[in-house]
């Protein structure tokens, strides 16, 4: 293997060593037991996409709400970033994936435990093609690299479980995370009955069958009051949060060992396309330099013949042109101006609630039934009549305590009437039970 003195000069280098076809790659990488965790491929991925995705004419393009959620884009999972290359037809820099792969598995070779013969390959390889720049649609790459990749425990779609936070949420849809789910072969439900609530209790509280027990016997509500107690939040009318958590305990990520991330991430990002192309027509000019092509004299003098009338007419189209180019772009600018005023009207605040309004409820009224199992339906029965028993039940108890409060109220005014009528005409100067005076 060529001795790199440092990391930076294999940095240098392995701009080099992108001839290589990702199929060559992936095979060495078989033969070296070489396989990524999907964390490490979701970064290179991220960093891959990210020029595309934040591109300022695509970005432009996008809805408010897409905005704000790429703000988070660092957290995003390899779910949605699949899904931003194929619902905007991103364009898939294979060259600059291949790149930080090199750089990424040389910073962390002795992490990997990676033989320095891989390397030696490779570069032996780099040899054997020309230098052209390898263009591939992101299916066809992944379908090649796909079987390179393995999930680590403890870990969803490439993030850490404990990463999961409301922040990385917010870039996630409800479908999103259904969709994910499915990814994964679990069927995410919008709600779950009261026995799988107890279940993911049981699991991620470690409870007793004594405990299960017992709270087989509490509502719905109960269940719900008593894990938010214990510090789990969770509900059987699934949001984002509870979502996750579902995945979670149908993954039995439950109290597993999470291997540390001890990788090196500090690796360059480069624009390597344009840098690629840039060296190609430097090889091309300097091959064209070194060959000397000798003149042949010319058998018969080549007249040029001037045409005005037709200089005259593209003259014509190239000033309509230029004038109606200038004319677009002020328009363009115009529509950007507004656009940009109009956004700076719209407070944040809205597209923030915008967001939250996604994970609260649908009103009852406003449910698709169609859209729910037989499973679902009667669970929202059921948690239809046990909300309207409760409403009854306090309703029929506030009733009760006004009756016996007015009763009260009766009975204290009467005995003060009584006594105030014993007290003048009755008995004049006494109150009745022979009661003390004590204003005499």
């Amino acid at each position: 293997m060529s001795k790199f003195n440092n990391n930076q000069e294999f940095f240098d280098f392995s701009v080099n060593m992108v001839v290589v076809p990702i199929k060559d790659i992936v095979e060495r990488m078989k033969e070296h037991h070489i396989k990524l965790p999907l964390f490490i491929y979701r970064f290179l991925l991220k960093e891959t996409i990210r020029d595309e995705v934040f591109e300022s004419k695509r970005y432009q393009s996008y809805t408010d709400e897409l905005q704000y959620r790429l703000r988070n884009y660092d957290m995003h999972s390899i779910f949605l970033l699949d899904k931003l290359i194929h619902q905007y037809e991103l364009p898939f820099d294979l060259p600059k994936f291949k790149e930080m792969l090199f750089n990424f598995l040389y910073l962390n070779k002795d992490t990997k435990d990676i033989d320095r013969s891989f390397f030696d390959q490779i570069i032996e390889l780099k040899d054997h093609y020309e230098l052209q720049v390898e263009r591939m649609s992101y299916d066809e790459f992944y379908q090649l690299i796909e079987n390179r990749l393995f999930q680590t425990t403890g870990y969803i779609d490439g993030i850490h479980s404990n990463d999961w936070t409301d922040e990385t949420l917010t870039s996630h849809t409800l479908g999103d995370l259904k969709d994910l789910g499915q990814k994964y072969g679990i069927k995410v439900p919008r709600r779950i009955n009261k026995n799988r609530l107890i279940e993911i209790l049981a699991a991620k509280l470690r409870l007793t069958e004594e405990e299960v027990a017992h709270l087989s016997t509490k509502s719905i509500l109960d269940i719900e009051i008593y894990a938010k107690d214990k510090g789990f939040r969770i509900s059987t009318d699934l949001k984002k949060r509870d979502m996750i958590e579902f995945i979670k305990f149908s993954l039995g990520m439950y109290h597993k060992d999470i291997p540390n991330d001890n990788y090196n991430y500090n690796i360059p990002i480069p624009k390597l396309e344009e840098e690629l192309e840039e060296e190609i027509e430097e090889v091309k000019d300097e091959v064209i330099e070194d060959v000397i092509i000798p003149e042949e004299p010319a058998e018969d003098d080549i007249i040029i013949e001037d045409i005005p009338e037709e200089e005259e007419i593209e003259e014509e189209i190239a000033i309509q042109e230029t004038h109606e180019i200038e004319e677009i772009k002020e328009e363009e600018v115009q529509v950007k101006k507004e656009v940009k005023k109009d956004l700076k009207k719209e407070p944040k605040q809205e597209i923030k609630e915008e967001i939250e309004e996604e994970e609260k409820d649908l009103p009852l009224e406003l449910v698709d039934t169609d859209l729910l199992t037989e499973e679902e339906k009667e669970l929202l029965d059921e948690k239809i009549a046990y909300i309207i028993r409760k409403y009854h039940k306090k309703k029929k108890r506030r009733k009760v305590f006004k009756v016996i409060f007015f009763t009260l109220l009766i009975l204290v005014l009467a005995f003060v009437a009584y006594s105030v009528i014993h007290y003048l005409y009755i008995d004049e100067g006494n109150l009745p039970f022979n009661i003390p005076v004590f204003w005499k």
